[in-house]
């Protein structure tokens, strides 16, 4: 009976392990389910820190984002020509930041916004441009 005794304190002690890692793993935090500040019912679940979109890359992601899908026809792939790089919509973010088209020291003589086509219907208007900027602005940190 001791025996069995034993086995059944080791599977319990298992199966609380198991249940406390799958917690953190859910939660990003090693705190138990049900206790000050972990994760219980009335709690909301927060990515791990880290995780968190700037400022700047929210607002790209929002405002300056979906200006961008009319110009990856031309502008997806390699650079120059291609400053959206060629990972889709979910790269732009980072292609842009690593381009040439950004100018984090004078936002409003960045190449995304003073560059001419030939085609005036392919420039960005006035509120577009301003968007532009204010993005820029917020990844200079001005």
């Amino acid at each position: 009976m001791r025996t069995l005794d034993k086995l059944v304190r080791r599977i319990g002690l298992a199966l609380t392990l198991a249940i406390g890692l799958t917690t953190a793993a859910c939660t990003g935090s090693m705190v138990p389910l049900g206790s000050a500040g972990g994760g219980g019912d009335d709690d909301a679940i927060v990515p791990p820190p880290g995780n968190q979109p700037s400022a700047a890359e929210t607002t790209f992601n929002t405002d300056v984002k979906p200006l961008l899908s009319a110009c990856a026809g031309c502008h997806a792939g390699a650079p120059p020509l291609g400053f959206l790089g060629s990972a889709g919509e979910s790269g732009y973010y980072d292609a842009i930041v690593a381009s040439t088209v950004i100018d984090k020291t004078t936002p409003a003589s960045s190449k995304l916004i003073v560059h001419t086509h030939a085609s005036p219907a392919a420039e960005l208007d006035a509120t577009g441009k301003q968007s532009v900027e204010t993005w820029i602005q917020q990844e200079a940190g001005l």
